[in-house]
């Protein structure tokens, strides 16, 4: 299981998507992805990182992090999975496509967690370090993006016109 260890303050609500970008030292950069749920007293979820070399397969791990902590470190195990299906990827198959890579079995993750941002450093098992910065998903805000009003028929028009040109162009 999970071992944490944190600092208390008062931190709002990490509910939701977070969403960064991360660098490592020994591997390629990348995108990072954390998504924790309220669950009480802490809030579990999942992380990914995937690398930008699309030749890497992406990690997986689940964490938890308990309520109302400025500072956290926890063990994360780490799995990798396989760009597009998700599906999570073995240590016999992955020594097929790469012979020489040493697969990280856990992370240990340390957080500094305010209410916009996550700060983000790890070591793994395997000597890689790599730091990142996350920010909080807007998905759940309004949209910044301006709507155009149109009546059904300017709509129609602007469609079906715009099918006619794309088919005159074949």
């Amino acid at each position: 299981m999970n071992q944490t260890s944190a600092v208390t303050t008062s931190v709002a609500s990490l509910n939701g998507q977070w969403i960064g970008i991360y660098s490592s030292k020994r591997n390629s950069d990348g995108l990072l992805v954390v998504e924790l749920d309220d669950v009480g007293s802490q809030y579990e979820g999942s992380v990914y990182a995937i690398a930008n070399d699309r030749t890497v397969p992406a990690s997986y791990g689940e964490l938890s992090i308990p309520k109302g902590q400025e500072t956290v470190s926890v063990r994360v195990p780490l799995v990798l999975v396989e760009r597009g299906t998700g599906n999570t990827i073995t240590d016999d198959s992955i020594k097929k496509t790469h012979p020489d890579a040493t697969i990280a079995k856990f992370a240990d993750v340390n957080l500094a967690i305010s209410e916009r941002e996550i700060q983000i450093h790890w070591s793994t098992d395997t000597g890689t370090r790599g730091e990142g910065f996350l920010k909080r998903s807007e998905g759940g805000e309004e949209s910044s993006l301006s709507s155009i009003e149109r009546s059904w028929d300017e709509f129609n028009w602007s469609t079906t016109s715009a099918l006619s040109v794309s088919r005159a162009g074949k």
